[in-house]
């Protein structure tokens, strides 16, 4: 299986979400590559801070594709894409108006070069009007806004790592990702 993760917006939440699938794919038992496809190369940033932090990841992260995988996910730069690696396209999205109108011309971009398209909406917050009101219109999985989301990526874990009672919460979010990915 082959998934990309792609917004034409930075910011959006690509590579915390790229980080987080492998984990939660790795956790079922596959074996999972990351391709850090962004020139900022966060993913493989995060890879570094895990190393150096003595975190071993299930999955493996890099920047170039290799055979022998069950599941590559493909963390992308933000623009436009002549291309995918699969037929899956998992497109995070901050549920502000700007960023739902950025979504959407993803989204379309995607659907037109024949992707399967997920929509993830991110750092949700249901305290803020603006938010549920553009969260009623994605009817996605979402991601709330979660401290343990950055917090796991600058010590070089997931949220798969961390034992604390709140962490369940986070790893349903991201294996919702999952059933929508598996169920489309």
């Amino acid at each position: 299986m082959k998934i990309d993760v792609h917004n034409l917006k930075g910011g959006s939440g690509k590579t915390c979400l790229s980080i987080n699938l492998a984990a939660a794919y790795a956790q079922q038992g596959h074996n999972v590559m990351l391709i850090d496809n962004d020139p900022q190369a966060s993913s493989l940033a995060f890879s570094r801070i895990a190393s150096k932090a003595g975190n071993e990841l299930p999955f493996v992260v890099t920047n170039s594709y290799s055979k022998g995988f069950d599941i590559y996910i493909t963390d992308h730069a933000p623009g436009p894409v002549d291309a995918y690696t699969g037929n899956v396209v998992v497109v995070p999205t901050l549920l502000d108006a700007q960023s739902f109108i950025v979504y959407r011309r993803a989204a379309q971009m995607a659907e037109q070069l024949g992707m399967r398209v997920v929509p993830v909406g991110q750092r949700y917050r249901y305290d803020r009007l603006e938010q549920r009101q553009i969260h009623s219109q994605l009817s996605a999985p979402t991601l709330r806004d979660r401290a343990i989301y950055p917090n796991s990526y600058s010590k070089g874990q997931t949220v798969f790592d961390s034992k604390a009672a709140f962490a369940v919460r986070a790893q349903d979010e991201i294996n919702a990702v999952l059933t929508a990915i598996n169920n489309n």
